[in-house]
C-alpha cells in the first residue's frame, strides 16, 4: 500500500483503476494492488446472492406505472444519497426498488410493487450499545418485602416473589388501576423485569402496565407497556435503560389482559440488573413515536472502525418495536449469529429505521465492547 497526495483538479478518488485501488483511511488517500474478494460461499453469502437474483424478475413484472412510481420516488430530495467522496447523487428507481426489497427479505418480510408514497423515515440515531457474555440473570427478588395498593385477603403479595408460579397475588374486584411493589434490601439498577404469564387465571393477568420505582417523594416512571399480549404462556422479560440506584420498585396495572376484568393477578415476578443474557441497543423513543415499524441493527464483530465499514461479517437483526421502547433485547439474535459471546471483543453496529416507506440508517456507527457480567 502506498500514499497519495492529490492536487487540482482531483481532491478525492475512491475505487479501482487498471489494477489499482484508490481509497483513504484517517491518514489520508492511498492506493494498493487490487485483490479479488474472498468468496467463501457461506450461507448468509448464497443467501443475499439468492435474493438479488430475484429481482430481475420481480421488475419486470411491474407494470409500467408501478416503474415510473419508483422513478418518481427516486427523484424526491428526500432520497438524495451520498457516495464515499461525500458527493451528492441519486439512485434510480430500479436501485431503489432493490434496495428496499432485498432488505425486506434479509429481515423476512414480503417485498413489495408499488413505490412507496412518501419519503422514507426520519434517520434514527443510537444512545448506547451493550454487549454481555452468555450467563444467568440473578433475581433480586429475596429478602426483601412485597406489597401493594390493595390485596384480596386470600392472595396477598408475597405470593408474586415467592419463586412459585402456582400461588399468585390477586387485587380486589374493580380494583384497578392497581399496584404492586417490592423493596428489596439494597438499592439496586434495575434495568429488567419478568412476569410469569400462566396458561390460568389470563384474563386477569397484565396487559397495560408501567414499572416505576419510589424516589422517595413520588413514582419515576422507567418503561411503559400498553396493549401487551404475551404470545405463549410462561416468562415475559422487559428491559429499559436505568441508570438510578432505588430499592422500591412497583408494576403498576391499568388494565389487564381481558379488558373490563377489573382486576389484576401476577403469579410471579423478578428484577434482574439485566447485564446477562441482555445485550441491547438503546435509542431515543423520541424518533419512533408512531408505527408499527422496524429496527434493523447491522452489527459486526470487527477490530477496527475503519474494517467494520466493509467487513463480510455483518449481520443484520430485526428487531419490531411498539412506539415508546427505548431498548431492544438482541442477546439471542447475536449467539445465533456468533455463537458464543467471548469477552474482550469489540462490537460495531449501525441501526435503521424501515418502513414501507423505505429505509433510512443512523448517521453514526456506535461501538462497544463485550461486557462481564
Amino acid at each position: 500500500m502506498a500514499k497519495t497526495k492529490l492536487a487540482a483538479p482531483l481532491a478525492g478518488i475512491r475505487g479501482t483503476v487498471g489494477g489499482l485501488t484508490y481509497s483513504a483511511n484517517g491518514s489520508g488517500t492511498f492506493v494498493k494492488t487490487w485483490a479479488p474478494p474472498s468468496n467463501p460461499q457461506t450461507p448468509p453469502q448464497m443467501t443475499e446472492r439468492s435474493y438479488l437474483a430475484l429481482m430481475p424478475g420481480l421488475w419486470n413484472a411491474l407494470s409500467s406505472a408501478q416503474r415510473t412510481g419508483w422513478d418518481t420516488f427516486a427523484a424526491l430530495p428526500a432520497q438524495e444519497l451520498f457516495d464515499s467522496l461525500g458527493q451528492s447523487y441519486y439512485a434510480s428507481g430500479w436501485n431503489w426498488f432493490c434496495k428496499c426489497n432485498v432488505r425486506l427479505l434479509r429481515v423476512g418480510r414480503s417485498t413489495i410493487s408499488t413505490a412507496p408514497v412518501i419519503a422514507r423515515p426520519a434517520a434514527p440515531s443510537i444512545d448506547a450499545l451493550t454487549i454481555t457474555i452468555d450467563g444467568t440473570d440473578t433475581d433480586l427478588c429475596a429478602g426483601g418485602a412485597a406489597s401493594a395498593s390493595a390485596s384480596n385477603p386470600a392472595y396477598p403479595p408475597a405470593n408474586a416473589f415467592d419463586d412459585n408460579t402456582g400461588t399468585y397475588w390477586q387485587s380486589p374486584a374493580a380494583s384497578l388501576p392497581v399496584w404492586l411493589g417490592y423493596t428489596m434490601p439494597a438499592t439496586q439498577i434495575i434495568t429488567k423485569f419478568g412476569i410469569y404469564y400462566p396458561t390460568t387465571t389470563l384474563a386477569s393477568a397484565p396487559r397495560d402496565f408501567l414499572f416505576r420505582y419510589w424516589t422517595g417523594a413520588a413514582w419515576s416512571v422507567l418503561f411503559t407497556k400498553t396493549l401487551f399480549y404475551p404470545p405463549t404462556a410462561g416468562w415475559q422479560y422487559f428491559s429499559f435503560y436505568n441508570t438510578t440506584s432505588a430499592t422500591y420498585y412497583s408494576l403498576y396495572v391499568s388494565n389487564t389482559y381481558t379488558p373490563g376484568t377489573g382486576y389484576a393477578t401476577v403469579h410471579e415476578m423478578a428484577f434482574f440488573t439485566g447485564l446477562v443474557d441482555n445485550s441491547r441497543i438503546l435509542y431515543p423513543s423520541a424518533e419512533f413515536s408512531s408505527g408499527p415499524y422496524d429496527l434493523v441493527l447491522k452489527i459486526s464483530m470487527v477490530n477496527s472502525q475503519s474494517r467494520s465499514v466493509q467487513y463480510p461479517g455483518y449481520y443484520e437483526i430485526l428487531a419490531t418495536q411498539a412506539p415508546g421502547d427505548t431498548s431492544t433485547s438482541i442477546q439471542i439474535e447475536l449467539a445465533e449469529v456468533f455463537g458464543t459471546i467471548l469477552e474482550g471483543r469489540r462490537w460495531f453496529a449501525q441501526l435503521y429505521r424501515q418502513t414501507s416507506e423505505g429505509i433510512r440508517s443512523a448517521a453514526a456507527t456506535i461501538a462497544a465492547n463485550t461486557e462481564t457480567p
